[in-house]
């Protein structure tokens, strides 16, 4: 009978003993899963904070250059023409004359932009180009009186505007008063005259920008997704590997 009675406390003894291995176990399961739960979070937290700074400062940079380079090339359009322009002028061609305006009109089919003539108080002479409506014409309108004023004051002209509903579109333009100039016979310097005889503007769209910077954001948005998706996936199918293994 002793020896009975000392298996079955040794088996009584063995049961408790696992019996409180498995409580501490379950007890821990609920502990690990917590922590599991602050990590994952934490770590959520620090990729989409990462990669929304990242994103943010990558989509303003190219909007940035992207902009450049459209000013840049509406800048060198405009010197050019304004160049050709002073001299025709200087020469005795009117802002009227047809192959002046042919001209103009041949710079903004190869250079893919428009092309607007002015009288100085801003009284649109000429229009070419390809954003203009087909709709409606713009010639005889205005130029707002304060691009007039600024470009007046500076003598030049550069931003981002749609000239008040003018153009249908909002363009990078770039402006310039026309002048004549004249050569002096002694010192042969060239003498340019203060007082303009019209107003150039050169326009270039800037919906391409735009596109550009909405197509890059909804790469960005499917990156993001697909990074957040896998960093919830994978450690999940860690921690149920482990828990099997446990």
């Amino acid at each position: 009978m002793t020896d009975k009675a000392q298996q079955a406390q040794q088996v009584k003894q063995a049961k408790q003993v696992q019996q409180a291995r498995q409580s501490a176990h379950q007890n821990a399961r609920p502990k690990q899963t917590s922590m599991y739960t602050r990590q994952l979070t934490l770590i959520i937290c620090l990729i989409v904070f990462s990669m929304t700074l990242l994103g943010t400062s990558f989509l303003a940079l190219s909007f940035r250059y992207q902009q450049n380079e459209s000013q840049k090339a509406a800048e060198r359009n405009i010197s050019y023409i304004s160049a050709y322009a002073n001299s025709a002028i200087s020469d005795g061609m009117t802002l009227s004359s047809q192959n002046f305006r042919s001209y103009l009109s041949s710079v903004a089919m190869i250079s893919d932009s428009t092309i607007l003539l002015c009288q100085p108080d801003g009284r649109i002479l000429y229009a070419t180009g390809s954003v203009l409506s087909e709709e409606f014409s713009i010639q005889g309108a205005y130029v707002p009186d304060w691009v007039v004023d600024q470009l007046m004051e500076k003598m030049t002209y550069s931003g981002t505007t749609t000239f008040n509903g003018l153009l249908p579109t909002e363009c990078f333009v770039t402006g310039v008063p026309i002048v004549t100039y004249t050569i002096d016979p002694f010192t042969r310097e060239q003498i340019t005259s203060t007082t303009p005889l019209g107003i150039l503007f050169v326009a270039s769209d800037a919906t391409a920008a735009l596109t550009f910077l909405e197509n890059t954001f909804q790469l960005f948005l499917v990156t993001a997704a697909a990074v957040l998706l896998v960093s919830i996936l994978l450690p999940s199918l860690l921690l149920r590997e482990s828990s099997h293994l446990g």
